[in-house]
C-alpha cells in the first residue's frame, strides 16, 4: 500500500549537487531557462531568509518549482515545498523520491490531509527554513491572469500563528506572509517557433496551411474553431443557430462538460458558484477519490477489480479537467495584433495539451522574479480573532490583487 502522507526527506548534500549540475539541467532539459531577480527584492529575501517566512508564488507553468529552487540558491538558504500528491508517483515514485530529497512534502487536495496540514504548521512555527506553497493551487498555465486565490493556506498559517502566541506569551515572533510573482518572459526568434507550433497543429488537426501564415492570431482562432466544432459534436449538441456568438459556443460546451462531471460524482452546485471554483471543486473531489491510500490487501479480487475499475474512470475524468481548462482561453477578444508572445504561447500550448496530450513548444524563457510586502501574521491577530474566516478570504483577496500588479511589475523589470 502506498503511503498518504510523504514528508520532506531534506538532503543537502543532493541538494549541493543538483545544484552544481544547474547550468545542465536549466541549459539542455529546460530550454536555456533563466530566473532573474532584482538586486533589491533579492536584498529583501536575504534580510528575512532566517526568519519564519511564507513565500506564496504563483503558478503559471509546471517549471514553476525550478524557479524557486534557483531562488533557494541565490539567496544561500534551502525551502520547503509543498506539492499535490499525485505528483510524487510520476516516473514509478521516482519522481517523489527525489522531491523529498529537495525538501517536498506532500498534500491531497480536496480533503483534510491533518499529517499535511500538521507538517504546514510545524514547518512555520519552527521557522526552520522559508516555506513556498503556489497559493493557486494547479499550474494556471497563464501568465498574465491568476486562478483565484484560496484562502486555506492564509488559514493555516493563521493558525501557526495562533501556536506561537501560545508558546511565546511575551513577545511572540510573528510569521512572514511574501507573494512571489513569476512571469516568463520568452527570448529572440519565439514568433517563428510559433509558427512552426501552428503549421504542426494544422497538419494534426487535418486544417491545411492558411494562405496568411504570418497572421498568428488569425491562424490560433481557426484552431479553436476546429476544436469547438469537434466538441460541438462528442457531446451531441445542437447545431448552431444564427446570431449565436463564438462566446456563448464555448460556454454551452464547457456547460456541458462540466455538468456532466458533477452529474457523475453526485456533486451538489450552489448556484453562485463560478465556473473556476466548480472546476477546482470538481478535481479536488477527484483527487480525494483516487488517492485514498487505504489498506487493500483483504478485497476480494472482485472488491479489488471494482476499486481499479473506479480509479480508471476518475483517471479519464483528469483530462476532461485539463480540456475544460483550455476552454477557458477559447474567447473572443483574448487575442490581438498587439498581444504579447508570451500569451500567444500561453494559448498555442494549451492547444498541444489538448491535441497532442503534452507540450511540444520549446525556446529559451526568463522567468522574472519579484518580490511583494511581506506582511507579518502577527499584527493581523486582532482581527483573525474577530473573524477568523473573513480575515483569511479578504488576505488571500488583497494578496491576489497585489499579485497582479507584481506581473505587471515583472513585465518592465530590467536587471
Amino acid at each position: 500500500m502506498a503511503e498518504a502522507f510523504l514528508p520532506p526527506k531534506l538532503n543537502p548534500l543532493l541538494v549541493w549537487v543538483f545544484r552544481l549540475c544547474r547550468p545542465l539541467i536549466y541549459g539542455a532539459a529546460l530550454d536555456n531557462f533563466r530566473v532573474e531577480i532584482s538586486k533589491d527584492d533579492l536584498a529583501l529575501l536575504k534580510s528575512v531568509k532566517d526568519q519564519r517566512l511564507l513565500l506564496l508564488p504563483n503558478h503559471p507553468s509546471a517549471d514553476d518549482p525550478f524557479v524557486m529552487f534557483e531562488v533557494s540558491r541565490q539567496m544561500g538558504t534551502m525551502f520547503n515545498y509543498v506539492a499535490a500528491r499525485e505528483v510524487f508517483d510520476c516516473v514509478k515514485g521516482l519522481q517523489g523520491w527525489f522531491f523529498q530529497q529537495m525538501g517536498v512534502y506532500s498534500v491531497i487536495r480536496g480533503k483534510a490531509d491533518r499529517e499535511s496540514f500538521a507538517m504546514t504548521r510545524h514547518k512555520l512555527v519552527s521557522g526552520e527554513r522559508p516555506l513556498v506553497i503556489f497559493i493557486e493551487g494547479e499550474v494556471s498555465y497563464e501568465n498574465d491572469d491568476l486562478i483565484p486565490f484560496q484562502p486555506g493556506v492564509l488559514q493555516l498559517a493563521f493558525k501557526a500563528q495562533e501556536e506561537l502566541v501560545k508558546l511565546y506569551k511575551d513577545d511572540p515572533p510573528g510569521i512572514l506572509v511574501a507573494p512571489v510573482g513569476i512571469k516568463y518572459i520568452y527570448g529572440p526568434y519565439i514568433e517563428e517557433v510559433l509558427k512552426e507550433s501552428l503549421t504542426e497543429l494544422e497538419t494534426e488537426m487535418g486544417l491545411g496551411q492558411p494562405e496568411d501564415q504570418d497572421d498568428i492570431t488569425v491562424r490560433i482562432r481557426r484552431i479553436a474553431m476546429k476544436i469547438l466544432e469537434t466538441h460541438e459534436a462528442r457531446a451531441l449538441m445542437p447545431s448552431v443557430e444564427d446570431g449565436v456568438s463564438l462566446n456563448e459556443r464555448i460556454d454551452r460546451v464547457r456547460e456541458r462538460l462540466l455538468t456532466d462531471m458533477e452529474t457523475f460524482l453526485h456533486m451538489t452546485v450552489k448556484p453562485e458558484t463560478v465556473f473556476l471554483d466548480r472546476i477546482r471543486n470538481v478535481r479536488n473531489e477527484i483527487d480525494r477519490r483516487i488517492f485514498q491510500y487505504q489498506d487493500e490487501s483483504n478485497l476480494s479480487p472482485y472488491d479489488q477489480n471494482m476499486v481499479d475499475y473506479l480509479r480508471r474512470t476518475y483517471e479519464e475524468f483528469v483530462e476532461d479537467l485539463e480540456r475544460l481548462v483550455n476552454f477557458m482561453t477559447l474567447k473572443d477578444g483574448y487575442l490581438n495584433k498587439e498581444t504579447s508572445p508570451e500569451r500567444l504561447a500561453e494559448v498555442i500550448i494549451r492547444f498541444q495539451r489538448e491535441v497532442f496530450g503534452k507540450i511540444k513548444l520549446k525556446h529559451p524563457r526568463t522567468a522574472k522574479v519579484v518580490i511583494g510586502e511581506c506582511q507579518s501574521l502577527k499584527n493581523l491577530m486582532e482581527p483573525y480573532q474577530a473573524d477568523k474566516r473573513g480575515t483569511a478570504e479578504t488576505m488571500a483577496q488583497d494578496l491576489e490583487q497585489e499579485m497582479m500588479g507584481l506581473l505587471e511589475r515583472a513585465r518592465t523589470l530590467e536587471i
